[in-house]
């Protein structure tokens, strides 16, 4: 039997993601080590072996990165054969290919080791799992090194406290600290019912500061500017901000879209399965203004909206965040006339407004015309002003 050819970083750089679901890169060097690419284009390291005579398991190393960043959970191409021959060394001895702690071992457990075992067993259950990573690694890193189950209700409240009302010249931020709790309060609750840990120091921890539902919905004439200053500069990022507004999907949902998901013909889009936040496949009516916008970008390549600077497969909702964020302030518009640089007005502040606000704009139009978007299980509540609950 031929020897399977070994993974290079231009092979791995060079594959795209697939349409749907997940595309397994073989490696030869070691046996079993693959690199799973999914339509997300998230790229995890994972180990398919035996452990004492059983079948076949894959076993999560890590996040894929090209070069080396001395991350914990990220892995080169290198750097992840070598912890390979690690696991592979353990699984031939009939251990565990991970170093797991044992119950008994809780008190030496130390938060990193039991975030790390959490993601390699619920990772794959878990949406944002990478988010919830590095939401816990940059918010208790000095508890990294701790043993977990040392960890206290009251030092972790003075944590997250000092993160939601930037305590110690910090820029107060309250719903990261909200999710941080979130985040820790499950992965403490699933180390109790796995029996790593007796208790969580997050039981009994409230929200540690007050969320106010957002009801932010654009005027007439903030749509209209928007809309104006959106045409007038046709980028990735205005495209997609003008989708939102003719479809009201979600702004990851509208930065994924592939040509491969639209019918032009029928006017229609559909969302995949695996790219809804239901986990259902969605058909969107198109309207004609939202096809004039599709055939506007450019069919070079699998995406509508490419990611900038190759470093993404497709746009990051993010990107559109920062361009609202800088439409905020009065901006000078000055144009060349016989070769000089002129003032020709001031184009005013579009306004506090976010990327969900723009999908809660379209929502509440086509409610109040009597042509609500279809409800979906997980919201229940039927559209109204100032709200979108049925998408």
């Amino acid at each position: 039997m031929a020897e399977r050819p070994s993974l290079t970083v231009r092979t791995i750089e060079a594959t795209p993601p697939p349409a749907s679901g997940f595309l397994d890169l073989p490696d030869g060097d070691p046996p079993g080590l693959r690199l799973r690419i999914y339509a997300s284009g998230r790229r995890t390291w994972y180990l398919r072996c035996r452990v004492r005579g059983g079948p076949p398991a894959a076993h999560r190393i890590g996040s894929y990165v090209a070069r080396s960043t001395g991350r914990a959970g990220d892995y080169s191409l290198a750097e992840a054969r070598e912890q390979a021959r690690s696991m592979l060394a353990r699984a031939r001895a009939g251990l565990p290919p991970r170093e797991v702690q044992s119950p008994s071992a809780g008190a030496s457990l130390t938060l990193r080791d039991l975030l790390h075992t959490y993601l390699e067993r619920r990772g794959l259950h878990l949406r944002r799992a990478g988010e919830r990573r590095r939401a816990i690694e940059t918010g208790l890193k000095a508890f990294l090194n701790r043993p977990a189950a040392e960890i206290g209700r009251r030092e972790l409240r003075a944590r997250l406290e000092s993160i939601a009302y930037g305590k110690g010249g910090r820029r107060p931020a309250p719903i990261a600290a909200n999710r941080l709790l979130a985040y820790v309060r499950a992965l403490y609750s699933w180390a109790v019912k796995s029996d790593l840990l007796d208790a969580s120091p997050a039981a009994g921890i409230g929200p540690i500061a007050p969320e106010r539902p957002k009801t932010r919905v654009l005027a007439p004439a903030e749509i209209r500017r928007l809309w104006m200053h959106l045409e007038s500069t046709d980028n990735p990022v205005s495209r997609a901000l003008r989708l939102i507004l003719l479809t009201a999907q979600r702004p990851g949902e509208v930065c994924g879209m592939k040509w491969a998901e639209l019918d032009l013909e029928a006017r229609s889009w559909t969302i995949p399965a695996g790219r809804s936040k239901t986990h259902q496949e969605h058909r969107v009516p198109l309207s004609p203004a939202a096809v004039a916008v599709i055939n506007a970008c450019p069919r070079d390549g699998e995406y509508l909206h490419p990611g900038r600077w190759g470093r993404t497969p497709c746009l990051a909702p993010g990107a559109l965040s920062h361009a609202l964020a800088r439409w905020r302030k009065p901006r000078l518009v000055k144009t060349r006339i016989e070769g000089e640089w002129r003032e020709v007005g001031i184009v005013p502040p579009l306004g506090r407004a976010v990327h969900p606000d723009l999908r809660r704009t379209a929502a509440t139009i086509m409610a109040e015309a009597g042509n609500p978007p279809r409800c979906r299980p997980a919201h229940p509540q039927p559209c109204g002003s100032g709200s979108y609950g049925c998408l």
